[in-house]
């Protein structure tokens, strides 16, 4: 499942904590992948790991908060403790061999970089007609890199038309389109409906016009209160 925060992946780990025949949870993230390396080595490393701005937005996250979550419930309140205080203040925290086998023995980890995302989305539509977005099409290049002969289900996580300038250069070789042009596009080009609230939203009016500078900010705050 794609997963930037851990959610999904935590979502799942529950799931399976609760009886649901889940064998192995299966995380797949983009550029991003400081998941990845953490179900892969057991080291959860943030020094001079730069974020990268990626065609799944969503999964552009290095501080993944839930990974607090699964290490409480297996390692306990104290470890947990050690470990993220470990990465407040060092950036970086390295499991214990045993710990790490725990980890990988529910789960395993991939990822996608933003030109295999936009071939995957080519390829599952060219294939199946069915239209993808970005999150969803990391996990079809994850499960293709799975060494495991169990099937496996994908967790689609969000709705195409949030990222159609993605969709339009993936599936049309038509990049820089505007949301809405790029929306009626990929609806005609792949006999898909635009629920009307999303296409209403084009014909709202703007509500508010203020930019404001990032050294702005707490002023703007405090003039709003």
């Amino acid at each position: 499942m794609p997963s930037g925060n851990f959610g999904n992946a935590l979502g799942a780990y529950y799931a399976r904590r609760l009886g649901v025949p889940i064998d192995r949870i299966l995380i797949a993230s983009n550029q991003n992948h400081v998941l990845t390396d953490f179900i892969r080595t057991g080291h959860y490393d943030l020094r001079n790991r730069p974020l990268i701005n990626t065609n799944a937005p969503a999964m552009d996250i290095l501080i993944s908060s839930n990974i607090e979550r699964l290490l409480f419930d297996l390692f306990g309140s104290e470890r947990t403790r050690v470990l993220m205080s470990a990465l407040a203040q060092e950036h970086h925290y390295a499991l214990e061999a045993h710990e790490l086998t725990q980890i990988q023995a529910i789960f395993s980890a991939g990822f996608a970089t933003d030109a295999e995302v936009k071939t995957d989305i080519r390829n599952v539509f060219e294939q199946q007609g069915y239209v993808i977005d970005p999150h969803t099409a990391t996990c079809f290049r994850v499960q293709e890199q799975a060494d495991s002969d169990l099937p496996g289900v994908i967790c689609a996580t969000a709705e195409w038309t949030k990222f159609s300038p993605v969709l339009a250069e993936a599936l049309l070789d038509e990049p820089g389109l505007t949301d809405a042009v790029a929306l009626n596009r990929i609806a005609e080009a792949t006999n898909q409906t635009v629920c009307p609230q999303i296409a209403d939203i084009f014909h709202r009016p703007v509500q508010h016009h203020t930019q404001i500078e990032p050294n702005a900010l707490a002023n703007a705050v405090l003039d709003f209160l």
